[in-house]
């Protein structure tokens, strides 16, 4: 049976009561809003809830998405919240079904038409502007044209985002990658260390990155990967008394570019 309440009824009762029960006389006193799974003329009619469910491009769609905000993305098939903020949000499942704490590590894996990608230089350089997010010349870029329900599977925390620069493309391939601030504000207190498999250890001398701004986390500012051959690089950050560790692995196979990208976080 449907229960149609009338404006003036919901307005009153919002007036009286500070906590509002679908199906229940008595909400939790703890809750704004309790639905019972039941009611009492049907106890074993046990119904679940609803929320919003939409595909990850109707949700990248969410003008200035409250934090803590819920919905069900159907591509992802989780139920995702908002823990960013409205100018700034990020998206994440509420529940991976993994040992590992959603809230602090992050993977992307994706495999790029090397056909498809195109190129940019002034990337392989210590710092400087975020390349455009509509363009095939980086991942994040790359992934908003062709695959956008996988962008929130770009790691991301604090405003901190991985990415990556095609600087060449073809059998082998030169990559920039980055680390860009997202955040909207200026990053402050940042300490940095990066290496790679061909380049020692380094500290980046850089202590703020600007409002839209990268920092280049290879030893040599770019990452080569060719047929059968590969890459990694890491990246140390301190920011804020947090720890983040940025791996990129990239190599070339089947016709086709790999990349991994993880980004995990310690408190």
């Amino acid at each position: 049976m449907k229960t149609l309440f009338s404006p003036v009824f919901l307005f009153f009762s919002t007036l009286l009561f500070s906590q509002v029960g679908i199906n229940t006389e008595s909400p939790d006193a703890s809750s704004n809003l309790t639905v019972a799974p039941t009611d009492r003329k049907t106890p074993a009619g046990y119904k679940g809830t609803l929320l919003s469910a939409m595909s990850s491009a109707n949700r990248l769609q969410i003008a200035s998405p409250a934090t803590g905000l819920l919905v069900y993305d159907t591509d992802q098939r989780c139920l995702m919240s908002n823990n960013g903020t409205p100018a700034a949000p990020v998206w994440a499942c509420t529940n991976v079904g993994s040992p590992v704490d959603a809230g602090t590590f992050r993977h992307l894996y994706f495999k790029f038409n090397y056909n498809t990608m195109t190129t940019v230089s002034g990337y392989v350089t210590q710092t400087g502007t975020n390349p455009p997010t509509n363009q095939n010349n980086n991942v994040v870029g790359y992934l908003t044209n062709n695959s956008p329900s996988t962008l929130v599977q770009v790691p991301e925390f604090d405003g901190l985002r991985m990415n990556a620069v095609f600087d060449t493309k073809g059998t082998s391939g030169l990559i920039a990658p980055l680390i860009e601030n997202v955040s909207g504000a200026p990053i402050t207190d940042f300490v940095f260390f990066n290496s790679s498999t061909n380049f020692s250890t380094s500290r980046v001398p850089y202590t703020t990155i600007p409002t839209g701004n990268f920092i280049n986390a290879d030893g040599n500012f770019s990452m080569f990967y060719g047929d059968n051959n590969y890459e990694i690089a890491n990246a140390l950050i301190s920011h804020n008394g947090k720890m983040y560790r940025c791996t990129w692995w990239g190599y070339y196979g089947d016709g086709t570019h790999h990349i991994h990208m993880t980004m995990e976080v310690f408190n």
